[in-house]
């Protein structure tokens, strides 16, 4: 008795399975789900080292180190807190107030941004 042509069957079964012009829109498909998760930030206190917090995504790979290029693009941090590039705000913030800023994330040729906003209290 012959042997089945596996990689026939195969290529039948993915065919079947992932038609191919859903294929062709998976890096658009991607890019409309990629998004910013972190809907909030800790308040934070005048001249009290603020709770180093680190800006989330919904990609599983953040914590390859490097992935996500994170900036902020509008708006003012408190004084005394920086945005790393790697999503970590941390810092002693200087004065009180309510900071309202846009970050921007670069990761795999796609590019998210959020507003966000801190409140340092005295």
């Amino acid at each position: 008795m012959a042997e089945p042509n596996r990689n026939s069957e195969l290529s039948k079964l993915t065919r079947e399975i992932v038609p191919t012009a859903d294929l062709a829109d998976l890096p658009r498909k991607r890019e409309e789900i990629f998004e910013i998760t972190t809907s909030a930030l800790p308040d934070g206190t005048q001249n009290v080292p603020y709770t180093e917090t680190t800006l989330e995504t919904n990609e599983q790979i953040q914590q390859e180190e490097g992935a996500f290029q994170w900036d902020k693009i509008q708006g003012t941090l408190p004084p005394g807190l920086t945005l790393s590039t790697a999503g970590v705000i941390s810092g002693t913030p200087t004065e009180i107030g309510l900071f309202e800023f846009t970050v921007q994330v670069v990761y795999d040729s796609m590019t998210k941004t959020k507003e966000l906003s801190i409140t340092i209290y005295e």
